[in-house]
């Protein structure tokens, strides 16, 4: 259900999964359970005689200090010894401490902003403006936004948080921080928290897009402001949460036809939990019940008997012999069948060229669907082994990639052919005034970083990524999302915006950049239109999905009426 826009559905599914793990624990569950049967042995020794020696003590005799047993020293260690449970009780209490500490401290770092705010009371909330840069949010029915915020952007901030206030955002969050007070060590309540979190921000930005906001204007700012930090836990922030998520569900309108399907799945998971945590009562069964005692009658202690072999049933060598047969047999088995797999395996050999018959070093050669394959040499031979005739696939940057059947008779010889990967421009369309055009050219220019971290991000692989429907439909897409800002069709500005983006091994587009810019206004569109497509079916290489760098151009273009001509 996370991908669904029934926002409230979602909101009520976690706030009732957070009473079911309060409540369930407590239900009683009858439970029928029958009494045991008591049986008592009294051993009978009665044929045993137990002889203790008298003690003498002479007139030499002298007095020894009595050494205490090891059982009573160790008796004496283990009450000096803390138990684990105490310890772990005391950590724990520790860990609520401290979540509450902290929960504490955030509630006095925002009443302390609240103090230095200039306080306007509107209709249904407290409007507290604040004179140094902070992100705005809303704390319960006030609503904090620095000054800057307010006489730039204020009447869509304000529209965003008065949302929260009406929707009651706060009581969840203050419920869930609770919880989280007594649950810190528990990672699901962090998730949850984080989920909750989402929740609001798509059903505060729906509000607001409900108000008359325009949706463009209203993203762009949302890309404006995504650079910021959320500084307080109980206060739900305007730039908090994902911009991309958040794009993507103001432009989802409606909701799968499955949804009501997942809903219904709700109830028999919770009947489930029910019986599977719920405490149990047990209710005996009215039963003759069987407590007696049997005298077990020890006939006689044989002499010479060890203990430690005493109850032990020897083995006899027939046993173990065929115990050994058995171990033989079993490695015998092994050997044999990792003879049959080496001797199964068969071995390729091919060579790779361009279509001029010239050698290509390096090219991959890899087993279809499989993490096994080998690289071209400076001939561009290569030896493969395969165990099973499964399809090759030869790929090399800058070619085509060829998949085909293995040929184990003779030298395959595989010629490839040359492809030039890339995305074709998308061009937007405006009309501009006639006044002096600022020129893509001049703009600064910044190379996009593909190595995020140590993590490697390929710009060829064998099986590029693919945008659901193809080219045409990723296109298609495109021209319905952008559009050209009013600012720079005013102030005739026009050029090629150079995005770079990654598409990651999961399909999503990640790591969103400006390649080359041209104008602040054009280049926050061009990122906004990048983050509304969906996800990509992932490229691949050898087999494994991986993330797969683009460079995408996007060119806002102007049109200009023809001058009218004057009347003589």
């Amino acid at each position: 259900m996370r991908k669904e826009a029934s926002f409230a559905v979602n909101r009520a599914t976690l706030l009732t999964i957070v009473a079911a793990s309060v409540i369930i624990p407590m239900v009683q569950l009858p439970q029928i359970m029958q009494t045991p049967v008591h049986v008592e042995l009294i051993p009978d020794f009665s044929e045993n005689k137990i002889q203790i020696q008298n003690l003498q003590v002479t007139e030499n005799a002298t007095v020894t200090e009595v050494q205490p047993s090891v059982s009573e020293t160790t008796l004496a260690a283990n009450e000096l010894t803390i138990p684990v449970e105490t310890l772990l009780r005391y950590f724990y209490l520790a860990g609520v401490l401290v979540a509450f500490l902290l929960l504490l401290r955030n509630m006095i770092q925002i009443f302390l902003l609240s103090r230095k705010a200039t306080v306007q009371q509107m209709d249904g909330y407290r409007l507290l403006i604040v004179d140094r840069e902070v992100p705005s949010f809303a704390f319960g029915r006030s609503v904090v936004i620095s000054q800057t915020d307010y006489e730039t952007h204020g009447s869509t901030i304000l529209a965003h948080e008065q949302a929260h206030i009406r929707l009651n955002h706060f009581v969840d969050l203050l419920l869930l921080e609770l919880v989280k007070t007594v649950h810190w060590f528990n990672p699901a309540v962090y998730a949850l928290i984080g989920d909750m979190k989402e929740i609001h921000e798509f059903q505060a930005d729906q509000q607001t897009l409900y108000s008359g906001i325009d949706a463009t204007q209203y993203q762009l700012l949302i890309i404006q402001k995504g650079v910021g930090a959320r500084r307080f836990a109980l206060a739900n922030s305007f730039n908090h949460c994902q911009i991309k998520k958040r794009i993507t569900m103001m432009n989802k309108s409606k909701t799968s036809k499955a949804w009501r399907w997942k809903v219904a799945t709700f109830l028999p998971l919770l009947a489930l939990l029910l019986m599977a945590f719920g405490n149990r009562s047990e209710l005996p069964v009215e039963k003759n019940t069987l407590n007696e005692k049997f005298n077990v009658r020890q006939s006689g202690l044989k002499n010479n008997v060890d203990p430690a072999t005493s109850g032990m049933v020897p083995m006899s060598p027939e046993k173990n012999s065929l115990q050994n047969n058995k171990k033989g047999s079993t490695e015998n088995t092994l050997q044999k069948k990792e003879q049959t797999i080496q001797t199964a395996e068969k071995t390729i050999k091919g060579k790779v060229v361009d279509a001029s018959e010239k050698p290509l070093e390096g090219a991959s050669v890899v087993v279809s669907g499989k993490p096994i394959g080998t690289v071209t040499d400076k001939e561009g031979n290569f030896n493969l082994n395969l165990s099973d005739p499964s399809s090759i696939v030869v790929s090399y940057v800058g070619f085509k990639s060829v998949k085909l059947d293995p040929d184990f008779e003779k030298l395959m010889k595989i010629v490839l052919e040359p492809n030039n990967i890339g995305i074709e421009k998308v061009v937007v369309v405006g009309y501009g005034t006639q006044k002096k055009q600022e020129s893509a050219t001049k703009a600064s220019s910044n190379e996009a970083n593909l190595n995020a971290g140590d993590k490697k991000i390929f710009t060829i692989v064998e099986q590029m990524p693919e945008f659901p429907g193809g080219s045409l439909a990723l296109r298609k897409h495109l021209a319905q999302q952008i559009k050209y800002p009013v600012s720079a069709q005013e102030a005739d500005i026009q050029g090629s915006v150079f995005v770079s983006f990654v598409i990651n091994s999961f399909g999503a587009v990640a790591d969103v950049k400006i390649a080359k810019s041209v104008n602040p206004a054009l280049d926050r569109e061009a990122m906004r239109v990048i983050y509304t497509m969906p996800k990509w079916k992932p490229g691949t290489q050898q087999g494994k999905a991986v993330d797969v760098a683009f460079t995408m151009p996007i060119e806002f273009l102007l049109q200009y009426d023809p001058p009218v001509p004057s009347a003589n």
